[in-house]
């Protein structure tokens, strides 16, 4: 039995929060959103929903099992309504506030494309609708060749064995055309993948870009493989589901309503910082150059390590990415050591001990001259969220 106060005379709405894993970043939101419209907040785990729970609404992180499907058609029965968010749900009975698959789409291509990937897949062990509007949003954008639907075959009515969907990955990236550009449904899905290619050896981003649709620090940024992600934009989220149940609650909006917010834009880290490469030579340079960045070396040692001269090397740096290998070292460093300022408090020191720049003094220099301001002013813009142009 739950009880509902009263808030200044008026009786205070009862919503039920129902929350899971994916959803902390979404909690301190709604809870100061509730606040101000006096509601009174409930919070359970969307696995064990409260039964025979009786309030005035509920937004939910959804997923179709069958203990979430009979609370919904508890609660959805008493008139009682619901708004799902950034949950993954077949059903279209209650009300949806939902990051715009259409703009995801269209961004994850074009991050891709600038990068000259022709070759793409999205990549989702589980599947329902959503994850089949994901795919349709990016592969629409893509273009030809269209990219493709790397789903995990599960038998009907047997549970997925992490071993399989290892071995079953494992054989789908080996049979790919590289380089691949590969989106993930979320963070988990990014975070697996990015395993399976380091335990077989496949190098990430110079065979297989990675980038997750969903960010999550816990799985996007491991320091020995930092995932590039797209933000969804929580905080838009949060007011506009909290407004909608309002709303709902009020009689004045469809109990079915749905709300698509923009994402943000992309976090952008190793896993998809590389030129899409056709060449496995410059493919395995580059990859070398990526796992040994805190090395000193130049381009003869890269030419020594793929078994080419480096005149070779060279020109087919020069034909595929326009530019030479030195200048391809560079670039990498230079990379890396903005990622490591922009997403860490090292000193610049450690940066540049990290990124094989000589000593600290050096690497300032450098990146003053290739980027038109200090690493210091860089940083703090960065932090803000407001990163200098580079000095054309």
């Amino acid at each position: 039995m739950w009880y509902n106060p009263s808030v200044m005379g008026k009786r205070a709405k009862n919503v039920l929060l129902l929350g899971g894993p994916y959803m902390q970043n979404y909690y301190s939101s709604i809870t100061a959103l509730a606040m101000e419209r006096g509601w009174y907040l409930e919070m359970d785990e969307r696995y064990n929903p409260p039964r025979g729970w009786r309030g005035d609404g509920v937004i939910a992180m959804l997923f179709d099992v069958p203990v979430m499907n009979r609370f919904l058609d508890d609660v959805l029965s008493r008139g009682i309504p619901v708004v799902n968010i950034i949950g993954v749900s077949n059903r279209e009975d209650f009300g949806h506030v939902f990051t715009d698959e259409s703009a995801l789409g269209r961004m994850a291509a074009e991050h891709f494309r600038e990068r000259s990937f022709t070759h793409a897949a999205f990549f989702a062990p589980e599947w329902t609708s959503l994850h089949e509007r994901r795919y349709r949003a990016f592969a629409d954008a893509f273009g030809e060749p269209r990219p493709e639907k790397w789903r995990w075959p599960a038998e009907r009515g047997r549970p997925s064995d992490r071993l399989e969907i290892a071995d079953w990955t494992a054989r789908t990236l080996a049979a790919a055309r590289k380089p691949v550009a590969v989106l993930t449904f979320n963070a988990y899905n990014a975070s697996f993948l990015a395993r399976v290619c380091n335990d077989r050896r496949i190098s990430v981003p110079h065979e297989v870009a990675i980038l997750s649709g969903f960010e999550n620090p816990i799985h996007t940024t491991h320091k020995d493989m930092p995932i590039s992600a797209i933000r969804h934009d929580s905080e838009t989220i949060c007011t506009k589901a909290v407004n909608l149940l309002q709303r709902m609650m009020d009689g004045r909006a469809s109990r079915t309503s749905s709300v698509a917010v923009p994402p943000l834009g992309i976090a952008v880290r190793r896993s998809t910082d590389a030129v899409a490469a056709e060449d496995p030579v410059l493919r395995a340079a580059m990859s070398y150059i990526c796992t040994n960045m805190s090395r000193p070396f130049g381009p003869a040692q890269v030419a020594d390590k793929v078994g080419v001269s480096l005149d070779r090397l060279n020109r087919i740096a020069n034909r595929e990415l326009g530019r030479s290998m030195l200048d391809e070292i560079s670039r990498q460093r230079m990379s890396a050591a903005k990622r490591l300022m922009a997403d860490t408090d090292l000193k610049l020191s450690a940066v540049a001990h990290e990124t094989g720049f000589c000593n600290a003094s050096y690497f300032c220099k450098t990146f003053r001259e290739t980027e038109g301001v200090s690493p210091h002013r860089w940083r703090s813009a960065a932090k803000k969220g407001s990163i200098p142009a580079a000095r054309s």
